[in-house]
């Protein structure tokens, strides 16, 4: 993977039969950027190129997306450890917090990655759980949004406060739930 640069892919479609890779500035791709990786692992788990074990189904070693720029075998299992972590400590977090049923949390998507990430197609592979998919957002830099409500409305920094107090830690690596949930969200 790249930086969020011109010649980075960082969107991925299938289209009449065939894989469309956009590049940042339209230049021509010189490597693939986070959301273009999110994006040509679902659209191959969903061609069955790619199976449910995250095997290139033809035994390849990687898969050419463009002239010079292939999602390897590598990409694929190191995109798999990420959101199998990433998923099992939301399905963890949401169990412990009781949240299911009809009161679904909103799921907020914040920093630049957030900005470029296709909620459908990361929900498909499984980088975040997908009922919480209809309550997804991406919210930019929210870190200078904090920071500018913060300076702006007096209120903010009582209730922020408020918050902090309330949260609690659970810590995932002794968690009996995580480490289940963590095999389960491997498979595509």
């Amino acid at each position: 993977g790249m930086q969020a640069a011109p010649g980075a892919i960082d969107h991925v479609a299938w289209e009449n039969g065939a894989l469309q890779c956009h590049t940042i500035g339209n230049a021509p791709a010189v490597g693939i950027c986070g959301s273009g990786i999110i994006d040509a692992t679902a659209v191959l788990c969903r061609q069955e190129i790619i199976d449910e074990t995250g095997a290139f189904s033809d035994e390849e070693e990687a898969y050419s997306l463009a002239d010079g720029v292939a999602l390897t075998q590598k990409d694929v299992r190191m995109v798999q450890l990420a959101k199998s972590a990433l998923c099992a400590g939301m399905l963890t977090l949401m169990e412990r917090g009781g949240a299911c049923g009809e009161r679904l949390p909103r799921l907020v998507i914040a920093g630049g990655f957030g900005s470029f990430l296709d909620l459908h197609s990361a929900a498909a592979m499984g980088l975040y759980p997908a009922e919480l998919e209809g309550g997804a957002s991406a919210i930019g830099n929210a870190a200078l949004t904090g920071a500018s409500m913060l300076l702006l409305r007096k209120g903010y920094l009582a209730q922020g406060l408020e918050l902090a107090k309330s949260a609690e830690t659970v810590d995932l690596s002794t968690d009996p739930g995580f480490m289940e949930n963590y095999v389960e969200c491997m498979s595509f």
